[in-house]
C-alpha cells in the first residue's frame, strides 16, 4: 500500500536501513504507521519487551521526531526516477525478508519487478565501492 510507504521510509531513515531496532519496533507496534504514531513515553527502559536500555533510549529519540519532510522528498524523488518503492505492507515485498532480524524496511526497485514471492530469488548484497573482482563476481552471480 503506497500511502503508508511514507511511514516505512520515515522509520528506515530514523533507525537506519537494515536496523535491528526498526524490526523490533515493528514487532512491538505492528507496522511502521503505528510506530510513527507511538509516543516516546510508550517506550520504557525496563518494561518494553525485546528492547535493552540503550535501544529503549534510541527508540524514544526516534519516536520524538515526527517530521515527514525527508521521507516525502525521498518518495517524490523515487517517483520522479520511475522507481518502485516496496515496503513490507506491499503484496510484492519479499515476505521472506521479514524473517531477518535486520530486515530492510524499504526496497527501491528500478525496472521490471519480478514476482518476488512466487519465484526463486537470489540477492547480492555488498558495498557501494566494490572492487573489480566484486563487480565481476556479482554480475556473474546475478546474470546466472
Amino acid at each position: 500500500m503506497q500511502n503508508d510507504a511514507i511511514y516505512w521510509i520515515w522509520l528506515s531513515e530514523k533507525a537506519g536501513q537494515g536496523s535491528k531496532l526498526a524490526v523490533k519496533l515493528v514487532n512491538i507496534f505492528g507496522n511502521a504507521k503505528n510506530v510513527y504514531l507511538a509516543k516516546p513515553d510508550e517506550i520504557n527502559d525496563l518494561d518494553t519487551p525485546g528492547l535493552n536500555m540503550k535501544e529503549a533510549a534510541l527508540a524514544r529519540k526516534i519516536l520524538s521526531d515526527k517530521s515527514l519532510e525527508a521521507p516525502e522528498r525521498i518518495l517524490s524523488e523515487a517517483r520522479r526516477l520511475g522507481q518502485h518503492v516496496l515496503v513490507p505492507s506491499d503484496e510484492n515485498f519479499p515476505k521472506s525478508l521479514m524473517n531477518l532480524r535486520d530486515a530492510p524496511m524499504v526496497l527501491y526497485v528500478l525496472g521490471i519487478l519480478p514476482r518476488l514471492n512466487r519465484e526463486l530469488c537470489v540477492s547480492v548484497v555488498g558495498t557501494r565501492k566494490m572492487s573489480g573482482y566484486g563487480r565481476r563476481a556479482s554480475f556473474s552471480l546475478g546474470y546466472g
